[in-house]
């Protein structure tokens, strides 16, 4: 359960932090292998400090979608999850929905807000470092003299 709830708090900054992109949407399959497992940002074309952060492990999505800029509050933060058919996916919570294709280093689709409004993104993969066996909670003596 930590895991989950720091993971979504990554995710949550990432988006906040992700450079801009806007492509196009692509169709969803009714069955396929799974895709690959990882994490996607990026920002909803059309809606002022939006955006959007996908976190898959190849069978499930985790999506979070927002808007607000630096100077405002958002007044649309929503958490969605589902299941993903030959790298597709559509999930949708509260008058917000999320149509995406997962194809290798891309998430490309469209948000639809409440108001009805569709709007195109294409987010990015992000990786995170992980720490070499044996470091965690160590501080590295320095070399210096």
């Amino acid at each position: 359960m930590t895991e989950g709830v720091t993971r979504r708090g990554a995710l949550q900054a990432v988006a906040w932090a992700s450079t801009p992109y806007l492509i196009s949407i692509t169709a969803r399959s009714a069955f396929a292998a799974p895709a690959a497992a990882g994490d996607y940002v990026g920002v909803i074309g059309g809606v002022p400090g939006g955006r959007i952060a996908l976190s898959t492990d190849g069978q499930h999505v985790l999506a979070y979608v927002c808007n607000g800029a630096d100077t405002d509050a958002a007044n649309l933060a929503r958490w969605m999850h589902g299941e993903i058919a030959d790298g597709a996916f559509d999930v949708g919570t509260i008058g917000v929905t999320v149509i995406a294709h997962l194809q290798g280093d891309k998430a490309r689709g469209t948000v639809i807000l409440p108001d009805g409004s569709k709007h195109l993104f294409l987010a990015g993969a992000r990786t995170y470092p992980r720490p070499k066996p044996g470091c965690i909670g160590r501080r590295r003596r320095s070399t210096r003299l």
